[in-house]
């Protein structure tokens, strides 16, 4: 059966500081620069990842998400906060011509440039685990 009331309420918020301090590790953000660029306290932010506070302030947690860089909703869905929805990305070209209004040469050319970022972004970590 699974967990309800305060326990339910603070196995999210664990999962919660986890995911946030596994992305801001993940973007190579150390503590002190993400409390700098969310204007948090290095405090508070430790305890939000440690997952100790069964209610995180608003403000405080899209200061922290617009930081990284993050979706509130991806990541409250992650903790368990929201219901999961589908993650079904659009096709390249659809995005591009539905949120930047790129024509078809054009998202041609972004697709192709995309393609290279990670042909390299593949390399680089390659060459980053063999040494």
């Amino acid at each position: 059966m699974g967990k309800t009331g305060r326990a339910a309420e603070l196995e999210k918020a664990k999962k919660l500081g986890a995911i946030l301090r596994h992305r801001r590790e993940e973007a190579g953000i150390g503590p002190v620069e993400l409390t700098k660029r969310s204007g948090v306290s290095r405090s508070y932010l430790a305890y939000l990842e440690q997952g100790k506070f069964a209610e995180v302030g608003l403000d405080k947690f899209s200061r922290i998400i617009k930081a990284l860089g993050l979706s509130a909703d991806q990541v409250l869905q992650d903790a368990g906060f929201l219901p999961k929805t589908d993650r079904t990305l659009p096709e390249p070209n659809t995005y591009l011509r539905e949120r930047y209004g790129l024509p078809p040469k054009a998202q041609e050319q972004a697709v192709a440039f995309l393609d290279f970022l990670t042909s390299r972004a593949h390399v680089t970590t390659k060459s980053a685990r063999k040494k």
